[in-house]
């Protein structure tokens, strides 16, 4: 589905249009919303490994609601504030859901405790991470957005993004279009129906090679949001998040397997904790590939660091230009041009920086909290760009 940007970024609702967007209604469903969302996406990541962006499903929630209780006295951003209200409840939770899990992995480890590993987080640490760390995400993308939202829109799709603002057009459009919407939906929840509640069929389907071909494995979680994830993030991306599935389970898993057969019996290969001719092809992922996967991440983050800088540069240079612009200037650019200045965000950045430092029980020295806020804005810029190429249900980071 390959379009031709034009090469000005123009908005749904011109700049010049002033409509209702950060009403109470908007506000108090997008929490509402965000609090459910952030508890299934939350239960999502610790059993699969992965969150889906609520973006999507939000914006269809909002239409539904604001349009039964007040009719066509809704707008199309005070909807677009809805879903970003309910996605950021997603974000938060996968923030937290992917990091903290490892102090309780770690205190009930007697190994690792006894090599100093152990540390009791509490809900209060918990509390206090999601609020000080998601409001930092948020002040450290403010500098970005410009650049990347707009000046970068031929270059990032932002696919789930882009799928968003259709369905909330559409249903400001209403016809055919949000008929379609609801059609979708409908067609998910019967098919989860009948493979949930009815047992119709299995959810994931495995298939481990022999022989020849040991260690080797195909399978599909044949669930209708990934289907549709996959759908948003177009071909392309789909093919690359495939190729890295084939390397992995049917060529280095193969390989791994054939290795073990010809060691000694019994060889133990760290960090596997069985023999490597013992293994199966889950053992092989959970002590392997797995590691292999987090490499390539790693990799291509730093990598995609790199090629960020530049945005980073251009960003903070107009912010400050922002701060040294005289006291008495007025601000005559469009509203869709203006965000929180520059000195907010860098006195809101200093108050997060002391309020951590501060926490009791952290452990950390003020140097500490400082470079953790440095990587942290380093990789809000990784973030975003792969967020602008895959979206956020199939983000890496």
């Amino acid at each position: 589905m390959a379009e031709n940007k034009p090469d000005k970024f123009e908005p749904f609702i011109p700049a010049s249009q002033n409509i209702a967007e950060v009403t109470w209604k908007a506000i108090i469903l997008g929490a509402i919303i965000s609090v459910l969302f952030g508890c299934a996406n939350a239960y999502l990541g610790l059993k699969f490994g992965m969150t889906v962006s609520a973006s999507i499903p939000a914006a269809v929630i909002s239409m539904a609601v604001l349009r039964s209780l007040y009719g066509k006295n809704v707008t199309v951003l005070e909807n677009n504030i809805v879903q970003t209200i309910g996605s950021a409840g997603e974000s938060l939770a996968a923030g937290i859901i992917f990091t903290i899990p490892a102090f309780f992995i770690w205190s009930a480890n007697e190994t690792l405790v006894a090599q100093g590993y152990s540390y009791n987080v509490t809900q209060m640490h918990i509390f206090w991470l999601s609020i000080l760390g998601g409001s930092l995400g948020i002040l450290l993308m403010i500098p970005l957005r410009k650049y990347l939202v707009d000046q970068e829109h031929k270059n990032l799709k932002f696919p789930e993004g882009t799928a968003c603002a259709e369905i909330i057009i559409a249903g400001d459009e209403g016809g055919s279009k949000a008929k379609l919407v609801f059609t979708g939906i409908g067609v998910g929840a019967l098919y989860k129906v009948c493979m949930n509640m009815l047992k119709g069929w299995s959810e994931s389907v495995n298939y481990d090679f022999k022989g020849l071909f040991k260690g080797g494995t195909v399978g599909i979680d044949a669930t209708p949001a990934l289907l549709a994830v996959g759908y948003i993030i177009g071909p392309r991306i789909a093919a690359l998040m495939l190729a890295g599935a084939v390397l992995g389970y049917l060529g280095i898993s193969p390989l791994l397997a054939f290795i073990g057969d010809q060691l000694p019996p019994g060889t133990i290969i760290s960090p596997g904790l069985i023999p490597l001719a013992d293994m199966g092809s889950a053992e092989l992922r959970n002590s392997y590939i797995k590691y292999l996967g987090v490499g390539a991440v790693a990799v291509g983050g730093f990598m995609s660091l790199i090629k960020s800088l530049p945005v980073i540069v251009t960003s903070f240079k107009k912010g400050f230009e922002q701060i040294i612009k005289k006291s008495g200037a007025t601000d005559d650019r469009p509203r869709t041009d203006q965000d929180l200045p520059m000195k907010w965000v860098l006195l809101g950045v200093v108050g997060i920086i002391i309020a951590i430092w501060m926490l009791p029980d952290m452990d950390l020295d003020f140097l500490g909290v400082v470079m953790a806020v440095m990587f942290g804005f380093f990789f809000v810029v990784v973030s975003a760009r792969i967020v602008g190429i895959v979206g956020s249900s199939s983000n890496p980071v």
